[in-house]
C-alpha cells in the first residue's frame, strides 16, 4: 500500500552523478532535474570525511541543509570507510563554468613549457579573485589572490 511521500520535497528532486573517484575522494555534480545545482567533493581521511559543496546562489538554506543530509545518507554513510565526523564547507554562489586545459591552449606535447598564458577570473570588472598562470606556475593562486579569498 503506498501513500504520500514522507520524505522532503528536497530528496525527490536532488541526484548525484559521479563525476571522479580516487582511493581516497569522491566527485559529484548535483543536478535538480534538468540543471546543475551544484557540486560537492569528499574526502576520506581516516574517521572523518571532509566535503567541500558549492551550490547555486538560488538553492535556499533549506535546501542546502538537505543536500549536506542527502551527501551523508547517500554518499558518505554508504561509502567502505568508517566515519565518525562528516565536516563540510558550504560555498554559495553562480557557476563560471568548468575549465580543462583545452580552454587555456595547454599543449600536452610540451610539458616543459615554463611561460604562457595567464588567466585571471574577475569579479564585475573589478580586481582579480583568483589568478592562473599556465606553465612554471601552472595552478598556484597568486599571493595576493590568496589573501583576499582568506578575506
Amino acid at each position: 500500500m503506498s501513500g504520500p511521500s514522507n520524505e522532503p520535497e528536497y530528496q525527490a528532486a536532488f541526484r548525484f552523478e559521479r563525476e571522479c573517484r580516487t582511493a581516497h575522494s569522491e566527485g559529484y555534480t548535483i543536478v535538480d532535474g534538468d540543471q546543475i545545482v551544484g557540486r560537492v567533493d569528499l574526502h576520506f581521511t581516516g574517521t572523518v570525511v571532509q566535503g567541500s559543496l558549492s551550490v547555486e546562489e538560488s538553492l535556499s538554506d533549506n535546501q542546502v541543509e538537505g543536500l549536506i543530509e542527502l551527501v551523508d545518507e547517500h554518499l558518505v554513510m554508504t561509502a567502505d570507510t568508517p566515519r565518525d565526523d562528516f565536516v563540510v564547507s558550504v560555498f554559495r554562489g553562480r557557476s563560471l563554468g568548468t575549465f580543462s586545459d583545452e580552454d587555456f591552449g595547454h599543449d600536452h606535447e610540451s610539458p616543459t613549457e615554463t611561460n604562457g598564458p595567464s588567466v585571471t577570473f574577475r569579479r564585475d570588472g573589478v580586481d582579480p579573485i583568483f589568478s592562473i598562470a599556465v606553465g612554471s606556475d601552472r595552478n598556484r593562486a597568486s599571493s595576493k589572490a590568496r589573501n583576499r579569498l582568506r578575506k
